[in-house]
């Protein structure tokens, strides 16, 4: 009698995680998505963190992802009615994305947000659907949890 593969725990859904500096926004999103505490990302990446760094802490987790292809920094509008970027096909408002957008201050480079099947997750409460939806996207990429929950877990013994 074969034992069925253990199966990880399906996260309730993405609970959003805060920044608590002013700069670890991409630490906060990449907590948010994971479901890792806040702590362990900032000791495993730099803050600020850089896309490489994200793009790096998501191809080491278990959770699948995909990098998207950004190019000339599209509204996050105009990103959404592109097909060609993803590697998936699937309607924008079933995506979980992983975004760097132009920062609503002028002294930061950008900002990281999570975009959950069309609800904003913003650890900084800086961008609302509409604000976020005319604002310029530099980086992103697309995270699948529904599908984490039912990658096999190793078994320890």
């Amino acid at each position: 009698m074969s034992v069925p593969p253990r199966v990880a725990p399906v996260p309730p859904s993405l609970s959003l995680v805060e920044q608590v500096d002013w700069n670890d926004c991409a630490a906060a999103c990449l907590a948010t998505v994971t479901g890792d505490p806040l702590d362990a990302v900032k000791r495993a990446v730099d803050v600020p963190t850089t896309h490489g760094e994200m793009e790096r802490y998501l191809d080491a987790h278990p959770l699948p992802n995909d990098l998207v292809t950004v190019s000339g920094r599209p509204t996050v509008r105009a990103l959404a009615r592109q097909h060609r970027p993803f590697v998936r096909s699937r309607p924008f408002e079933r995506r979980t994305l992983v975004l760097s957008v132009a920062a609503p201050v002028p002294t930061v480079d950008w900002h990281a947000v999570v975009l959950d099947r069309g609800s904003v997750l913003d650890p900084g409460g800086h961008f609302d659907e509409r604000r976020l939806f005319t604002t310029p996207c530099i980086w992103a990429t697309e995270v699948y949890p529904e599908e984490w929950s039912l990658a096999p877990v190793p078994d320890p013994a």
